[in-house]
Formats: structure tokens, sequence, C-alpha cells
């Protein structure tokens, strides 16, 4: 199945992830420089934006229509954007994805993923009725976010995704050992930095705005976060020693080689520097001696994950985050 088209710096697949910007969950973040963010975003390659009407209560949409009002009405095909709901009952799943397209200004999405599936509703039923509204040019792809494989196993009996799209990074794999041997259609990692632990350094003792949901989350919590300290540590360094961006290597691992471990990836940030040095960071690794310089590195990213990797719970999720109530939606 075709993936439908990510495009980001150097080349890689990567869409812009824009959930910092319902400040619900990354602290505060007002509209000017938000939208500053987005177009800066699109001027350094982006060109497919990931956002959900619960980023912010729909605010994330809101802006994106805002950024980039002029493109959507005059070069739509040039942009490609995402969307999410939670699972709903079929007549409400319409309801909403025309509110999403109302905010973003917007005939159509180009994808719209259901984004938590919830206990007592029917997978299958609302991905049928993502079909129906395909069929109508609401909507071009059809995906999934956060299913199990015995979810996504029902699903191949009734109505297959277009995409998949999990929590995934060189921390988090628990994909890699369930759902991805399962899937016939195309990967889609968000959280590739590990919530900005493959990004950049952090202090052992982090200070946190008070709405960032970070400092809720296993990866930052007792006991885990000692030992993901060290981790972030020793990985920042590793990467100063070949003169590599710490987040490039992140993505390089992810979507470069023969065999990428997905096929595309969500990726955020807070400001026009973080991405500007994402993107140099991106072109350098694309390079041959960056390439060769990653590949020097690759074998010590192994070593310092198998450090780390027997603390790492088993959860359903990055977030260790489970909808209530939610056991899978295996009822038809």
């Amino acid at each position: 199945m075709k993936l439908p088209d990510f495009f980001g710096p150097a080349g890689f697949p990567l869409a812009f992830g824009t959930w910092a910007l319902g400040e619900t969950d990354w602290g505060e973040f007002p509209a000017r420089p938000a939208k500053d963010l987005l177009r800066h975003a699109w001027d350094l390659g982006f060109r497919h934006f990931d956002t959900a009407e619960s980023y912010g209560a729909g605010r994330a949409e809101q802006l994106l229509g805002q950024a980039f009002r002029d493109i959507l009405r005059t070069r739509r095909e040039a942009l490609h954007i995402s969307s999410k709901s939670v699972i709903r009952e079929a007549p409400a799943l319409r309801k909403h994805l025309e509110r999403s397209l109302r905010r973003l200004g917007t005939d159509y999405l180009d994808i719209f993923y259901i984004h938590w599936p919830r206990e007592g509703m029917s997978l299958p039923a609302a991905l049928e009725e993502l079909r129906r509204l395909a069929d109508n040019g609401l909507i071009r792809s059809v995906g999934v976010c956060n299913i199990t494989d015995r979810e996504y196993r029902l699903l191949l009996e009734h109505t297959p995704p277009d995409l998949v799209q999990e929590g995934y990074n060189l921390l988090w794999r628990k994909p890699e050992q369930t759902l991805w041997p399962h899937l016939r259609c195309p990967r889609v990692a968000y959280s590739p930095l590990a919530q900005g632990l493959l990004a950049r350094s952090f202090p052992r003792t982090p200070t946190w705005d008070t709405r960032d949901h970070r400092q809720t989350t296993p990866f930052f919590r007792p006991p885990l976060w000692e030992a993901l300290h060290r981790f972030n540590t020793s990985l920042i360094e590793a990467c100063r020693d070949q003169d590599l961006l710490p987040g490039a290597v992140a993505i390089r691992w992810l979507l470069g080689g023969s065999s990428p471990r997905s096929d595309a990836a969500v990726v955020g940030g807070r400001n026009p520097r973080q991405l500007s040095l994402l993107a140099r960071g991106l072109e350098t690794i694309s390079s041959h001696r960056g390439e060769a310089r990653y590949l020097e590195l690759e074998p010590k990213l192994e070593k310092l994950y198998q450090t780390v990797a027997p603390l790492i719970p088993d959860l359903p999720n990055i977030f260790g985050y489970t909808p209530t109530p939610r056991n899978s939606t295996l009822r038809e």
C-alpha cells in the first residue's frame, strides 16, 4: 500500500507535529509564536503537518489553518494535513471531522486517524464510517493510532486502515515486537525523539512547566529516570564525539538505511532554533561523511539501549496511558 506524502528536511519522510500548540500538555504557547513556528517548519521543507482535535480542544487545528490560510486557498495540494478523532459512533465521527475541517479551513484531510480506540465501541464500524467519508471526498487516507496487534488483525478481517501510527523510537521499541510484524500497511512513528530524550541533554532534576505532561510519564519518573538520565548523558556525548546532532541520529536510526524501522515519523518542536538545528543535523547525516560517522556510532547506540532495555516497563504506550474504559475494541 502506498504511503501518503510525507516531506521533511533532507528528504526524510517526516511530518511536523502540532501537539505542543494546544497548550494543554506541553506548556504555554502563544498564538503568534505558534504560527511563526509552523511557517518556519514550511520554510525548512516540511510539507506534512500532523494535528488532532484533542490538541487544545481544536486550538492546534485552528492555528494550523490560520498559519497556512493562503496556501490552503491557492495551493492546497502542496500542503498535506493529518488530523485525528477518538473513536465515536459513526454519525458523531462525521460531525467531528466536519468541525476539524472548519477549524483548518479546508475541504478535505489527507489522513484522518482514529486517535484512541476504547472499550465498548466498534473499531471496524468506525473504520467503515471513515471509508464512507473518504468516498464522499472528505478524507484521502484512513488511519488508526495506538492500537494493539489483536485490534489490527480484527481490522484485516473487516476494513483495513491505510496506515498505522504508533509511538516508536530508539528507546521505546514495543511496536517492533508486537504490532509491526503484523502490519500490511505503512508505519508512522510518533515521538521519534522520545519526548526530547533523544534530542538534547536533560539535568538530573528537570524543571517543568506545570502543564508539561512529561513530568508524569514513565520515562521521566523514578525508578526509570535515573537510568535514562545516564543514557541521555552518554548518548549526547557519543553523538558529540562523531560531530552529529542527537535528534538527527535518532531520525536516521528510525528512517534511514536500506531497511527503515518505520516508513515515516512525526516530529515536534518548541521554537524555530530547535527545528533549524534538526534540519541542519539531518542534512549533515544524509551526506556521505555524515552517513559514515553514523554507521560508526550505530553499534554504540545499541549498547546504550541494552543498558536500559530491561528496565523499561511493559506498558501499552510511551505515556503509560490507557483510555478509560478500554481493554480492546473487539466488539463488531
